[in-house]
């Protein structure tokens, strides 16, 4: 099993009679079962930014150790993993800011030996339950070649400008689109609507300060873009469900 995450790069995959084609920010599970697999891949030639991609692979032994089959079983997970076929989850969906800051853990671990290989496990599970849940939502349509590179463009100008006051009507201007595109096109294409995404990816990477970076609350805020500690305190809590100085113990 094969849990991958497109971070960057357009590329497309045909096996069989089946094509593959991942976006940049979106993920999939694929399986093979079979030891003859023969695929073709390439990259579109109109990426804009090198691809880049994370993927995990799990043999039959490791699945069986981390995933029991009770969870199978409870997660209704579509796919038969017994069957001796190539398959893929037949959904295409969107990397979400909570599935990027568990990466950045596997990748920024402090752990050595057991523990480490323990802490991966319990992440990649993490990780897998994530995309599980992430399948059930509605599939995202095709879009045109245009509007799915200013959809991505207003992914990637978030990604870069988190710390900074956002507004859709700015936003449309600088891709070169209508709003009410901008925010029925993010919403299919990343599964989330264009605050939404804004307020996580705010959070976790505000997390991501408090405890790997170990920065104090209002240093975070500040860096955040909140003028007032108390309103960034106020929207960790929604979002976490502590306060930051609770997660930090300060």
């Amino acid at each position: 099993m094969e849990l991958h995450f497109q971070m960057n790069g357009l590329s497309r995959t045909i096996v069989g009679a089946q094509e593959i084609t991942m976006y940049p920010n979106s993920q999939s599970i694929f399986f093979v079962n079979n030891n003859n697999f023969e695929c073709e891949h390439e990259l579109h030639k109109n990426n804009d930014n090198p691809l880049s991609f994370f993927d995990i692979k799990l043999k039959k032994s490791a699945i069986a150790r981390m995933i029991p089959e009770k969870l199978w079983q409870e997660l209704h997970f579509p796919q038969d993993l017994s069957c001796n076929k190539i398959a893929y989850t037949d959904s295409i969906k969107p990397v979400t800011p909570e599935m990027r800051y568990i990466i950045e853990n596997i990748f920024n671990n402090p752990f050595k030996g057991i523990t480490e290989e323990v802490f991966i496990e319990a992440k990649i599970v993490e990780l897998f339950l994530l995309q599980v849940a992430n399948l059930k939502t509605p599939q995202s349509p095709g879009f045109r070649t245009e509007d799915l590179e200013k959809l991505i463009a207003t992914k990637e100008y978030i990604d870069q400008n988190y710390h900074k006051k956002i507004r859709i009507i700015d936003l449309a201007k600088l891709v070169g689109t209508n709003q009410q595109m901008l925010k029925t096109g993010f919403k299919h294409l990343f599964g989330t609507t264009i605050f939404g995404y804004y307020n996580d990816l705010r959070m976790e990477k505000a997390k991501h300060l408090l405890l790997d970076e170990a920065k104090l609350v209002a240093e975070v805020a500040d860096e955040m873009g909140y003028k007032n500690p108390h309103h960034f305190t106020v929207a960790f809590k929604k979002k976490f469900g502590v306060l930051p100085r609770e997660l930090r113990g300060n």
